[in-house]
């Protein structure tokens, strides 16, 4: 459930989600997460150092509905100041 709700909102947000079957998210952003993230005290995988991917995925692990609602209102800090 927390899947299909992540992934339908970041897609409204405008980020490509990848398919999966797993408790995480690869996520493809046109610009990078993981530090403005970290700065509001949210860790997610950096995936820079994966062969293939770049600066620009991150994985994020599906939690809670309150906890992923939290991680979408920072995201959006991120992309709308």
């Amino acid at each position: 459930e927390e899947r299909a709700f992540m992934t339908q909102a970041l897609a409204v947000l405008g980020f490509d989600v990848l398919p999966s079957d797993a408790n995480f998210l690869l996520v493809k952003s046109e610009m990078p997460l993981y530090e403005p993230l970290l700065e509001r005290g949210i860790l997610v995988r950096d995936c820079s150092n994966f062969s293939g991917l770049g600066e620009r995925y991150i994985r994020i692990g599906l939690k809670t509905r309150d906890k992923n609602k939290a991680l979408l209102r920072a995201i959006s800090e991120v992309l709308h100041g």
